[in-house]
């Protein structure tokens, strides 16, 4: 359940790192995924994953021996959206971006993740998104 004033938390871990770049195993996809679920819920999804890994193959193995893949994580973690079209802000989902398969915030027609240079907004992932879950 999301806290009263949710989306000012997320909006100020999205200004927070907006100058963060990606690094794995500490401002990747998927935990800035779960950082945005721990401000806006209290809950932390990715509590048993933090300093598992710190290099992209670390992750993938992480990821496989754990869970499967990607998807099953956030399966395990969150309730899968029936379809993508009834995403709705704070939702976390999956979609194919410039980094890859990458896990985001769903906002406002867009996304939120983190890049090279930052977290930034990208409204044109919305199209790509792969699959969403409710938080």
């Amino acid at each position: 359940m999301k806290k009263l004033n949710w989306q000012n938390d997320f909006l100020q871990l999205v200004q927070d790192r907006h100058d963060t770049a990606f690094e794995w195993g500490a401002t990747d996809c998927v935990l800035f995924a779960a950082d945005a679920v721990l401000v806006m819920t209290d809950v932390d999804p990715a509590k048993a994953s933090r300093g598992k890994y710190k290099t992209e193959t670390g992750a993938k193995k992480h990821l496989a021996s754990q869970y499967g893949d990607l998807y099953k994580a956030w399966d395990g973690k969150l309730e899968r959206l029936e379809h993508v079209n009834f995403v709705q802000n704070g939702d976390v989902v999956v979609f194919d971006g410039a980094l890859g398969i990458t896990s985001g915030i769903y906002w406002n027609g867009g996304v939120y993740a983190p890049t090279l240079e930052g977290v930034r907004y990208a409204d044109e992932h919305h199209s790509k998104v792969l699959a969403a879950w409710r938080v």
